[in-house]
Protein backbone atom coordinates (compact mmCIF):
# COMPACT_ATOMS: atom_id res chain seq x y z
CA UNK A 1 0.00 0.00 0.00
CA UNK A 2 1.10 3.69 -0.06
CA UNK A 3 2.49 3.41 3.48
CA UNK A 4 5.12 1.25 1.36
CA UNK A 5 6.37 5.06 0.11
CA UNK A 6 8.11 6.07 3.35
CA UNK A 7 10.70 3.26 2.17
CA UNK A 8 11.66 5.03 -0.79
CA UNK A 9 12.89 8.06 1.19
CA UNK A 10 15.98 5.51 2.09
CA UNK A 11 15.86 4.13 -1.94
CA UNK A 12 16.09 6.62 -4.42
CA UNK A 13 15.33 10.47 -4.02
CA UNK A 14 15.71 13.31 -6.36
CA UNK A 15 15.69 16.15 -3.55
CA UNK A 16 16.29 19.38 -5.00
CA UNK A 17 15.85 21.56 -1.79
CA UNK A 18 14.08 24.55 -4.05
CA UNK A 19 16.41 24.12 -6.87
CA UNK A 20 14.61 25.62 -10.23
CA UNK A 21 14.89 22.53 -12.52
CA UNK A 22 14.25 22.28 -16.05
CA UNK A 23 15.79 18.89 -17.32
CA UNK A 24 13.13 15.86 -16.79
CA UNK A 25 13.82 13.35 -14.71
CA UNK A 26 12.53 9.61 -16.14
CA UNK A 27 13.32 7.03 -13.82
CA UNK A 28 12.13 3.57 -15.18
CA UNK A 29 11.37 0.56 -12.87
CA UNK A 30 12.50 2.70 -10.17
CA UNK A 31 11.09 4.68 -7.28
CA UNK A 32 11.00 8.03 -6.76
CA UNK A 33 10.46 11.33 -4.06
CA UNK A 34 10.47 14.52 -4.99
CA UNK A 35 10.18 16.78 -2.84
CA UNK A 36 10.51 20.74 -2.12
CA UNK A 37 11.60 21.05 -5.87
CA UNK A 38 10.65 23.70 -8.67
CA UNK A 39 10.15 22.45 -12.49
CA UNK A 40 9.92 25.17 -14.98
CA UNK A 41 10.02 25.43 -18.63
CA UNK A 42 10.54 21.85 -19.33
CA UNK A 43 11.23 21.77 -23.14
CA UNK A 44 11.07 17.65 -23.08
CA UNK A 45 7.84 15.54 -23.38
CA UNK A 46 7.14 15.35 -19.26
CA UNK A 47 8.73 17.34 -16.92
CA UNK A 48 8.65 13.98 -14.15
CA UNK A 49 7.87 10.78 -15.68
CA UNK A 50 7.66 7.31 -13.90
CA UNK A 51 7.39 4.05 -15.11
CA UNK A 52 6.52 0.87 -13.23
CA UNK A 53 7.55 1.58 -9.92
CA UNK A 54 6.53 3.67 -6.38
CA UNK A 55 6.45 8.02 -6.66
CA UNK A 56 6.19 10.15 -4.08
CA UNK A 57 6.00 14.20 -5.37
CA UNK A 58 5.44 17.06 -2.19
CA UNK A 59 5.24 20.14 -2.27
CA UNK A 60 6.56 21.26 -5.55
CA UNK A 61 5.82 23.75 -8.09
CA UNK A 62 5.46 23.07 -12.10
CA UNK A 63 5.32 25.92 -14.02
CA UNK A 64 5.07 26.61 -18.08
CA UNK A 65 6.01 22.86 -19.34
CA UNK A 66 4.96 22.24 -23.33
CA UNK A 67 3.48 18.94 -22.47
CA UNK A 68 3.05 17.12 -19.07
CA UNK A 69 4.16 17.96 -16.17
CA UNK A 70 3.63 14.59 -14.42
CA UNK A 71 3.00 11.25 -16.27
CA UNK A 72 2.55 8.17 -13.87
CA UNK A 73 2.51 4.91 -15.94
CA UNK A 74 2.19 1.68 -14.04
CA UNK A 75 2.80 3.61 -10.23
CA UNK A 76 1.79 3.26 -6.83
CA UNK A 77 2.01 6.84 -6.02
CA UNK A 78 0.93 10.03 -3.75
CA UNK A 79 1.16 13.54 -4.90
CA UNK A 80 0.27 16.39 -2.20
CA UNK A 81 0.77 20.33 -1.55
CA UNK A 82 2.13 20.35 -5.18
CA UNK A 83 0.87 23.01 -7.44
CA UNK A 84 0.53 23.12 -11.29
CA UNK A 85 0.09 26.47 -13.75
CA UNK A 86 0.13 26.89 -17.62
CA UNK A 87 1.80 23.55 -18.55
CA UNK A 88 0.86 22.81 -22.11
CA UNK A 89 -0.57 19.08 -22.07
CA UNK A 90 -1.86 17.68 -18.77
CA UNK A 91 -0.69 18.60 -15.60
CA UNK A 92 -0.96 15.21 -14.10
CA UNK A 93 -1.46 12.06 -16.14
CA UNK A 94 -1.76 8.73 -14.86
CA UNK A 95 -2.34 5.11 -16.77
CA UNK A 96 -2.42 1.81 -15.08
CA UNK A 97 -2.08 3.74 -12.03
CA UNK A 98 -3.12 3.70 -8.54
CA UNK A 99 -2.55 7.53 -7.16
CA UNK A 100 -3.60 9.67 -4.70
CA UNK A 101 -3.50 13.49 -5.14
CA UNK A 102 -4.17 15.91 -2.16
CA UNK A 103 -3.97 19.39 -1.20
CA UNK A 104 -3.17 20.54 -4.83
CA UNK A 105 -3.69 23.44 -6.94
CA UNK A 106 -3.86 22.85 -11.14
CA UNK A 107 -4.30 25.99 -13.44
CA UNK A 108 -4.40 26.80 -17.05
CA UNK A 109 -3.35 23.44 -18.31
CA UNK A 110 -3.69 23.50 -21.78
CA UNK A 111 -5.38 19.98 -21.88
CA UNK A 112 -6.21 18.05 -18.65
CA UNK A 113 -5.61 19.05 -15.30
CA UNK A 114 -5.71 15.30 -14.42
CA UNK A 115 -5.76 12.91 -17.18
CA UNK A 116 -7.23 9.41 -15.80
CA UNK A 117 -6.08 6.77 -18.47
CA UNK A 118 -7.24 2.93 -18.85
CA UNK A 119 -6.91 0.81 -15.62
CA UNK A 120 -5.85 3.62 -13.34
CA UNK A 121 -7.66 4.71 -9.77
CA UNK A 122 -7.02 8.27 -8.53
CA UNK A 123 -8.39 9.71 -5.28
CA UNK A 124 -8.81 13.18 -5.60
CA UNK A 125 -9.03 15.32 -2.02
CA UNK A 126 -8.94 19.25 -1.34
CA UNK A 127 -7.67 19.69 -4.71
CA UNK A 128 -8.19 23.45 -7.24
CA UNK A 129 -8.78 22.80 -10.77
CA UNK A 130 -9.03 25.91 -12.49
CA UNK A 131 -9.26 27.53 -15.85
CA UNK A 132 -7.92 24.16 -17.48
CA UNK A 133 -8.98 22.85 -20.64
CA UNK A 134 -10.47 19.98 -19.23
CA UNK A 135 -10.57 19.47 -15.82
CA UNK A 136 -10.55 15.47 -15.55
Amino acid sequence: GLSRLDELERRSRIDHHLEELNNPRTPTRGDVVVDFSRFVDCEAEDAVSVKNGRARIEDTYFAGHRSDAVDFDFVEGRIAGCQFSGCGGDAIDVSGSKVTIVDGRIENAGDKGISVGENSRVDITDTQLLNNAIGV
